[in-house]
This record gives C-alpha cells, sequence and structure tokens, in this order.
C-alpha cells in the first residue's frame, strides 16, 4: 500500500499534520486538482474532520492518513427519484475520505454529525474508478468481486481532486488485495466487518435494526418505517400524506355504502355506489404502491446499519 508520504503533485512537498488527533496530508487535502493550495477547501476539510473526530479516530489505522475529504451522497433508483423526488435526494449524505490505504463513506446528518454507519473498501480492492463531471460529479467504482457502486452529488471541484489522486494511489497499490474484495460496512462500536443480512455485529454483539422490523412498522402505522429507519422528518410527512390517504379510502366507502354523499354541482348526476366502489379501490392501489415505495426506500436506509441505540 501506498505510505504516508506518498506523492501526489510535483510542486508539493509532503506535509503531514495532525487535525483533530488524526494525520492528514495538507500538501494533498487542502489544494486543488493541479496542487495549489486553496482556502475554501481547507475550511471544508478541517470543518469535516472535526465533526468526524471520532469515527475517524477510531477507524484509521497507524501509517494511514487522510488524503481528500468530499461530501456526496448514495445515489437513489430512478423509480425512487420520480416518485419521491427531493425527499429522495435529500438523504443518505455522506463524507467521503480517501486515505493513503482505502476509501471510506461515512454518513452523516444534514448538519455534517456522524450518524454511526461507515463504509470502507481497501484501495487494492478496486479495479476501476470513472469519476464524472457532466450534468452533476459522481464516483463510479467497480470491485474486485464484480460489484459496483456509485457517489453522486460531488462538488465539481473536489471530483476533480478525487479522479487525480485515486488514479495515482490505485496505481501503487493494485497487488494489494483484501479477503473482501469490495466494500464492506464497519462496526461503529469495535470496527468490526459486518456480515450483509447479519443485524448483529459477530465481535461485539451490537445490535441494528433490522428490514424485517422495518417492513413489518410500515405496514402497522403510517410513517413508522423512515422514523425505525432514523428519519423523523420524513416520518412525520409520509404519515400526514398517508392520513389523507385513509381518510379519502373512509369517506369513498361511507358514499359507496349510502351512509354520505359527496357535494355536486346542479344538474350534475351523483355517483354511484359501483363508482364509488372503484374509487375506493383506486385509492387502495395507490396506498399499496405508496408503501411498497417507502419500504424499498427505507431498506436501503437499514442495510447501512443502523444501531439499535
Amino acid at each position: 500500500m501506498p505510505d504516508v508520504h506518498f506523492p501526489i503533485y510535483t510542486n508539493q512537498s509532503s506535509r503531514l499534520a495532525s487535525s483533530s488527533g488524526v494525520s492528514i496530508r495538507e500538501d494533498i487535502a487542502y489544494t486543488n486538482a493541479k496542487g495549489d493550495d486553496k482556502g475554501g477547501i481547507r475550511k471544508r476539510a478541517e470543518k469535516a474532520i472535526e465533526k468526524l473526530q471520532e469515527p475517524l479516530r477510531r477507524i484509521l489505522e497507524p501509517g494511514e492518513a487522510i488524503f481528500c475529504v468530499a461530501r456526496g451522497q448514495l445515489p437513489v433508483s430512478p423509480l425512487e427519484q420520480f416518485f419521491l423526488g427531493w425527499i429522495a435526494s435529500a438523504t443518505d449524505q455522506g463524507m467521503l475520505v480517501l486515505t493513503n490505504r482505502r476509501l471510506l463513506f461515512i454518513l452523516v446528518s444534514g448538519n455534517g454529525s456522524w450518524k454511526r454507519s461507515v463504509r470502507s473498501v481497501s484501495l487494492g480492492d478496486i479495479e476501476k474508478v470513472d469519476v464524472k463531471t457532466f450534468l452533476g460529479a459522481k464516483i463510479e467504482i467497480r470491485y474486485r468481486n464484480g460489484r459496483k457502486e456509485s457517489y453522486w452529488r460531488l462538488r465539481g471541484d473536489d471530483a476533480k481532486r478525487m479522479k487525480v489522486i485515486l488514479s495515482l494511489l490505485l496505481e501503487a497499490a493494485t497487488s494489494e488485495r483484501s479477503p473482501a474484495e469490495g466494500r464492506v460496512h464497519l462496526c461503529p462500536q469495535c470496527n468490526a466487518i459486518l456480515n450483509e443480512g447479519n443485524y448483529q455485529c459477530a465481535k461485539c454483539n451490537m445490535e441494528f435494526k433490522t428490514e424485517k422490523m422495518m417492513v413489518r412498522r410500515a405496514w402497522i402505522f403510517p410513517g413508522a418505517a423512515y422514523y425505525y429507519a432514523g428519519h423523523p422528518g420524513l416520518a412525520v410527512m409520509d404519515f400526514l400524506i398517508e392520513a389523507l390517504f385513509l381518510i379519502s379510502v373512509v369517506f369513498w366507502a361511507m358514499v359507496a355504502m349510502g351512509l354520505t354523499q359527496p357535494d355536486t354541482a346542479p344538474g350534475e348526476t351523483p355517483i354511484t355506489g359501483g363508482g364509488a366502489w372503484v374509487v375506493v379501490a383506486i385509492l387502495l392501489a395507490f396506498l399499496m404502491g405508496k408503501k411498497l415505495l417507502i419500504i424499498r426506500h427505507c431498506r436501503r436506509f437499514i442495510q447501512e446499519f443502523v444501531p439499535v441505540k
């Protein structure tokens, strides 16, 4: 693996410093894609590292230093993007932390604080990286185990920096592979590798929220899936939307049973019982589809290993 003094820019010599208790290469982490020092990049990096000092001090190993820090986001499916819009794109935000040994993705809240979820991949387990800046900067990664992933919504200058740094680091780390040969999640308590689908750490027994419990809550109570997955704001919004659907279902069911009638304009033919049942069926179909979409959305949150406590 490249050491902490691995050269990146010809116009900069290695400057290893300490920030919030972690080692950082100032000549790389605080410069642009050409190796020129930039105050704005330094300010963003120092702020991010300060907020993430707890996980970084715990995760980074001796001989490991931060080369680049950039804000990014996990991608959402076209279906979620179409139906959920900004709600889908406002979640799964995190900080990409590139070191001389690996690429980390640390999930954060809107204010940058750690949400106790960490992705990690050894540089030797990355087969190919493609950084794109057209119509929104993103990083597309292919691992040696065949899986592909991407990180979206990077700043343009951060994407350019990542492209330069990663290309040199990966070339120097091609012979180093881990048994996983791809991305893994780390336990926020003991740093052990977590097994996909097993929501309890095998080393320290830390428990994480499960897909089974999330699905059960999604069907029982409006907004409960989002709340369980750690998004109370989305839970309130989902509750209000579903409450409106349910009120509409009850109203049209009462119309179908002849217990009430909707307001009609003069000369307009009142809706029949059969027509009202059709409306009820359509509303229930929409409600069912919404619940399935919410379950799919929340499943991605749960798969990032959300601690129970």
